[in-house]
């Protein structure tokens, strides 16, 4: 009996060694399966947002429209080549003064001289003794005037005196008549620039010398 009792001891013994051992390996596989799980996970840590604490507020600015004054707009009257086409096509003008005319504006006044753009192409006039026409081409962004020099005359016969004579105004024309005649047709073929201003006609030759002042008439 003794001996059976210590085999069977050792029998249980041997059981709970067995026991403790299984349990030793699961523990120790567990912690090494955690382990390893720790090591191959990555942990990712997003910050936050930080709030600005002095962030500026966008603002509109208006810039106010301010209405130009008197000065600052075109004055009026005054007419620059190319702001209108065909400035001179259809008018009148008085000549005032010549280049060159030795005699007083009242002498060149009495004398009548006149232009007339008729359309455009058609210069006319009176020259002081007779009736005159010629051609002429304006480019108007230019300023440029292009006056033919064949100018046609045509020589106004007087109304006959009371004793029937019939001179010529052309010889009844005084030195100051003649010499504005003489002049306006010498100088208006040297025209190559014209400039208006309200009622006042300028035109110029190649070398900007002004040829001749009119004023407009219709």
């Amino acid at each position: 009996m003794p001996n059976q009792t210590k085999e069977a001891k050792s029998g249980w013994t041997y059981v709970l060694w067995g026991l403790g051992i299984v349990v030793l390996i699961f523990i120790i596989a567990a912690l090494v399966g955690a382990a390893g799980k720790k090591s191959t996970e990555t942990v990712i840590v997003i910050p936050p947002t930080p709030v600005p604490t002095n962030t500026p507020i966008p603002t509109t600015t208006t810039v106010p429209t301010v209405a130009p004054t008197e000065e600052a707009q075109a004055p009026s009257g005054v007419v620059t080549p190319g702001e209108m086409e065909y400035v001179l096509a259809d008018t009148d003008w008085k000549v005032s003064s010549l280049d060159g005319y030795p005699y007083s504006s009242n002498d060149l006044d009495k004398a009548g001289i006149s232009l007339k753009f008729i359309g455009r192409t058609t210069l006319s006039g009176y020259d002081g003794c007779g009736n005159y026409k010629t051609t002429y081409k304006e480019n108007p962004e230019k300023g440029s005037l292009y006056v033919d020099p064949e100018i046609l005359m045509e020589v106004v016969t007087p109304t006959p005196d009371a004793d029937g004579n019939i001179g010529s105004y052309c010889e009844d024309l005084s030195d100051e008549g003649k010499e504005a005649r003489k002049n306006l047709l010498e100088n208006l073929p040297n025209v190559t620039k014209y400039e208006v201003d309200g009622t006042t006609l300028k035109l110029y030759d190649q070398n900007g010398t002004l040829v001749l002042t009119a004023r407009k008439t219709s």
